[in-house]
C-alpha cells in the first residue's frame, strides 16, 4: 500500500480515529441477537455480583443499572446457548426478583454448607460442564480463590463488595466494574499477546481497535478482510496529519467538523471453496476464531477453519502488519491449508474506496472525492483526494500467490472498487 505524505505544516497526530469504536451490534442471519460465539458452555453467576449489596467508589454507578447492565450480559450468554446458573450463599434463597429473572437461569441453588470450590464444581456438574469450560463471575475474593481452586476456565471479578486489588491477589483473571464491560473472549497466556477467542459483536469494535496496527505514520484496525462495514465491523486505514473539514447536520443545524479521513480500504480478502458461498457470506462464526496480537513484535494473527463443501475444510491463517522499515508499506499473507479436502478455490483481494468516516460520534462523513483505478502488470492502484483540505491519496495493493504454479488470475474494477481473483486447485495438507 502506498500512502502519501500528511501536508505541509500539519503536525504529527495520534491516529485517534482507530480508537473510536462502535459499541452497536446488528442482527445477522443464524446469530441470535449479540450473540457471542466462545469457547465456554456455562456461566455461573454469584448472586453478588447481580445484586451489589455495596459498591465501592466515588463515582460508583446506580446499583439499579449494575443489575440492569448483569441481566443483559446474562441474556446474551442465554440466546448465544450458554448455560447459566445462580448461586446464592444464603440458604433457602433464590436470589431471583420475578418470572422474568428466573427465566435467565437454567438452574438456581443456595450455598448450603460444603467448602465453596465443592459446591462450584457440583454446580457445574449439575449444568453437565466441566470446570474449564466455565465461568464463574462473583464480587467476592473469598469465592474467587475458591473458583481459581476448583480449576474454572474464567473467574471474573466484579468491583463491587471488594476492591480490585483483593479480587485480583484471591485470582480473578479479570476485574470490571460492570459486567457490559466484559469481554469473555479475551485469552491470557502471555502478557505481551493481546489474545481474542470466538465472537462477539457487542465488543468487535473494540478488539479491533485493541489489535491495531501501526508504525506512527500510518494505521489500521484490525478488522476482519472479508468484512465490509456493516455496523459491527469498521474497516479503518488513517495517516497521521490527514485531516478534512465537511458540514454536518446535527438535528436541522449545520456544523463544521474536522476528521481524520478513513482512506480506501486495501484490506478486502475473500475465498470462495468450492461451490459453496463466499466467506463473506456466510453468517455462520466459528468457535475456531482466534486472533493474536504479539506486542513484541508488531504482528497480528488471526486464525480460522473454514467448513468446505462436502466435509472437511481449511484452516485459514492470516498475518498483517505495519512496516517499521517504509513507513508507507503495510502487509497481509494469507495461508489457506486444506484438512480432509481438496478442491477449487477462488480467492478475491483488492481495494474499496466506498469508505466514509462512520464512527466519529457525527453523522457519517464523506470526505473522499471520487476515486480513479488502474490495472498493473502486478497490482491494483487507486488515487483519490480530500475533498475540502485537497490532499492527494494513492493507495496500491501488489498481491501474488505462492505454493501453488497453475492459477488464473483476472480483474475487474467499478466505480468505487477494484479487484483481482485468482482461481486454483489446491490440495488436502498443501499449504497455499
Amino acid at each position: 500500500m502506498s500512502v502519501p505524505e500528511p501536508p505541509a505544516g500539519t503536525q504529527p497526530e495520534t491516529l485517534a480515529a482507530i480508537g473510536s469504536s462502535r459499541a452497536t451490534a446488528s442482527v445477522t442471519a443464524g446469530l441470535a441477537r449479540d450473540a457471542v460465539v466462545s469457547g465456554y458452555s456455562a456461566a455461573l453467576i454469584l448472586e453478588d455480583a447481580l445484586r451489589p449489596r455495596g459498591v465501592l467508589g466515588e463515582e460508583a454507578p446506580d446499583p439499579t443499572a449494575l443489575e440492569r447492565s448483569a441481566l443483559s450480559f446474562i441474556q446474551r450468554l442465554r440466546s448465544s446457548g450458554i448455560r447459566t446458573a445462580l448461586m446464592t450463599m444464603d440458604r433457602g434463597s433464590t436470589g431471583i426478583g420475578g418470572e422474568g429473572e428466573a427465566a435467565l437461569f437454567d438452574l438456581v441453588t443456595d450455598g448450603g454448607d460444603q467448602p465453596l470450590a465443592k459446591l462450584l464444581q457440583e454446580t457445574a456438574q449439575r449444568l453437565e460442564v466441566t470446570p474449564r469450560a466455565a465461568i464463574v463471575v462473583t464480587a467476592s475474593a473469598e469465592m474467587a480463590r475458591a473458583a481459581r481452586a476448583a480449576g474454572f476456565g474464567l473467574v471474573v471479578g466484579i468491583n463491587h463488595n471488594a476492591s480490585r486489588q483483593q479480587l485480583e491477589d484471591a485470582g480473578a483473571m479479570t476485574v470490571v466494574n460492570d459486567l457490559s464491560d466484559l469481554d469473555i473472549g479475551v485469552s491470557r497466556t502471555d502478557p505481551w499477546i493481546l489474545a481474542y477467542d470466538g465472537f462477539d459483536p457487542v465488543h468487535e469494535g473494540h478488539r479491533e481497535v485493541l489489535t491495531a496496527s501501526g508504525n506512527g505514520y500510518l494505521g489500521f484496525r484490525s478488522v476482519y478482510p472479508e468484512r465490509h462495514d456493516d455496523g459491527v465491523h469498521y474497516p479503518g486505514t488513517y495517516i497521521a496529519g490527514v485531516f478534512n473539514r465537511t458540514l454536518v447536520d446535527f438535528e436541522g443545524e449545520q456544523a463544521e467538523e474536522e476528521h481524520l479521513v478513513n482512506l480506501p480500504n486495501w484490506l478486502p480478502f475473500d475465498v470462495r471453496l468450492g461451490d459453496g458461498p463466499w466467506w463473506s457470506q456466510q453468517q455462520e462464526r466459528s468457535l475456531t476464531e482466534h486472533r493474536r496480537l504479539d506486542l513484541r513484535r508488531g504482528l497480528l494473527t488471526r486464525s480460522v477453519t473454514l467448513e468446505a463443501p462436502g466435509g472437511g475444510g481449511v484452516e485459514v491463517v492470516q498475518r498483517s502488519f505495519a512496516s517499521m522499515d517504509d513507513p508507507h508499506l503495510v502487509a497481509m499473507e494469507t495461508v489457506l491449508t486444506p484438512r480432509g479436502w481438496s478442491g477449487r478455490v477462488r480467492i478475491r483481494v483488492g481495494i474499496d474506496a466506498a469508505i466514509r468516516n462512520g464512527n466519529t460520534g457525527a453523522p457519517v462523513t464523506t470526505h473522499l472525492g471520487p476515486a480513479t483505478f488502474t490495472v498493473a502488470a502486478d497490482a491494483l492502484i487507486c488515487q483519490s483526494h480530500t475533498l475540502q483540505s485537497d490532499v492527494q491519496i494513492a493507495v496500491a495493493v501488489r498481491s501474488s500467490v505462492h505454493g501453488i504454479e497453475d492459477v488464473v488470475r483476472d480483474s475487474r474494477v467499478d466505480t468505487t472498487a477494484a479487484a483481482e481473483e485468482f482461481d486454483m486447485v489446491i490440495a488436502d495438507g498443501q499449504p497455499v
